[in-house]
């Protein structure tokens, strides 16, 4: 419904900008205002750069027909339109590349970048961002060049940093600030250097070396200045809220981490706001505050599910987008003998790498032949208990599951074998009611499904998922994190 309604805001207020006309320095003067209040409120963005494209386009005013679709393309990304988003960054790529604007196609690059990584697509994020890079050299103005190219250096330690590639995420958080110096002086210098620091802090975090991270971040309290209410205020609280727990100071972490979500409800950034959540449920944890842990658990959960859905609702466009690129790009270099003998080199090296990954497995694989004929004996023996159940299928035990039969676990465990056996392997106290719900999950049921089977209210279950969660995460290690959170 929402963008329907923003589609629908969209052809009223294109209708109306035909009636006015406006000089490019207007224009400009508006884009310029639209800008400034990007953070402070976005979702008045929208219709105010449909306008802008408008006019634009009325006069012919290409820059301004690229600009102001650059800015719709950010208004629907900050409200979740993804696909949208792409679509209007892409149009604004083309038009500005057809009067050669290489600061606004390195914008456009980047938002394009944004997009890919809120849909998940992290191969594309890195083609985008070296493409923005290289429309950076051709950037007449210099400070406008620094700006941007450190922008891209910016975005470049984000994308290592999910990567999980802490050291190369650090050299492009210091190559970001080093450019970022060389600009005037002036606010958005401040604010760039403010959030390099913030990030340099961040990853001095992760290799545990808090007294770097702290010296960092008093660098980027003193860029920041006075300035409430930004960006930069939000990343620095998050930061001392995870070095002030590193250090155990438990209480303190709780009260940054509470100002950061203020900022983060302030400034609609959603995905933040999830993992603050998620922090603080944790915090709560352990300062023995369970109740409140419960509440940011479901906090976190409720727009995690919320972003997932936008996620899955829009990927049609992006792969599209990726296909076509894809089939440009090897229309482009098809004829070239350098690209064919490059895969070929690439091809003998992959080869090299998989004797040697595979000679390896061999060697892991004797080590855990004994468990696997354990496995197999103890998978046997069940499976000899289980002869009377005949034609198991998934269809029969969902159907099971919805009658809430005690059959219901016999034959998940029968389909699911696996799965049942690390439950019962790492928490043997989980109640047979919670392996249930746990069954229940894994076979794709919601939440208010399982609330309606069990009798009890959704957030009875929200409830017990959270203490399955809690009591398997008290005996599975880091390696295994991804796999108990599918609960």
């Amino acid at each position: 419904m929402k963008k329907v309604f923003l589609y629908y805001m969209i052809m009223v207020m294109s209708g109306s900008a035909y009636a006015q006309g406006y000089s490019k320095t207007q224009i400009d003067q508006m884009i310029e205002e639209i800008s400034k209040r990007a953070n402070s409120e976005p979702d008045k963005v929208l219709p105010a750069s449909f306008d802008c494209y408008n006019y634009s386009k009325n006069i012919g005013y290409k820059e301004g027909m690229a600009n102001s679709l650059l800015l719709t393309g950010k208004g629907l990304l900050s409200l979740g339109q993804y696909d949208a988003a792409l679509e209007y960054a892409a149009k604004s790529e083309a038009i500005a590349g057809r009067q050669h604007y290489s600061e606004i196609m390195c914008e456009a690059c980047r938002l394009e970048a944004e997009c890919y990584r809120s849909l998940g697509v992290e191969y594309q994020v890195y083609k985008m961002l070296q493409k923005a890079m290289r429309y950076t050299a051709d950037i007449q103005d210099r400070n406008k060049q620094y700006h941007e190219r450190g922008s891209v250096f910016s975005d470049m330690a984000h994308y290592y940093e999910r990567m999980e590639k802490q050291d190369s995420a650090l050299v492009y958080y210091e190559n970001s600030d080093n450019v970022f110096s060389m600009m005037k002086t002036g606010y958005i210098k401040n604010r760039e250097r403010s959030l390099a620091a913030s990030g340099m802090a961040m990853i001095c975090m992760e290799k545990e070396q808090y007294d770097l991270a702290e010296l960092y971040l008093k660098k980027a309290e003193d860029l920041a200045g006075h300035t409430n209410g930004t960006e930069m205020q939000l990343k620095i609280f998050r930061n001392k809220g995870k070095l002030e727990g590193a250090k155990g100071n438990n209480e303190k972490a709780i009260a940054y981490y509470n100002d950061a979500l203020i900022l983060a409800k302030q400034l609609k950034k959603k995905e933040v706001q999830a993992l603050i959540y998620h922090k603080l449920s944790l915090l709560y944890e352990k300062t023995g505050e369970e109740e409140k842990a419960i509440q940011c658990f479901l906090g976190s959960h409720k727009i995690s599910d919320h972003l997932e859905k936008n996620k899955i609702s829009v990927r049609e466009l992006p792969v599209k987008l990726v296909v076509e690129n894809t089939e440009q790009q090897f229309k482009k270099n098809r004829t070239e003998i350098v690209v064919a003998l490059s895969f070929g080199m690439l091809f003998i090296l992959f080869l090299v790498a998989r004797m040697i990954w595979y000679y390896k497995k061999m060697k892991e694989g004797l080590l855990a032949m004994k468990h696997t004929e354990n496995q197999l004996k103890r998978k046997k023996a069940f499976l000899e208990k289980a002869k009377h159940i005949d034609d198991v299928t998934i269809e029969k035990v969902v159907q099971l599951g919805l009658k809430n039969d005690p059959q219901f676990l016999i034959q998940f465990a029968i389909i699911h074998l696996s799965f049942y056996e690390r439950m019962l392997e790492l928490k043997p106290s989980l109640k047979e009611e919670e392996l249930k719900i746990g069954a229940m999950r894994k076979l794709g049921f919601s939440t208010k499904e399982i609330a309606i089977i069990t009798d009890v209210s959704v957030r009875s279950v929200e409830a017990r998922i959270y203490r399955i969660r809690k009591k398997i995460k008290e005996v599975v290690g880091e390696e295994e994190r991804h796999w108990f959170e599918m609960i």
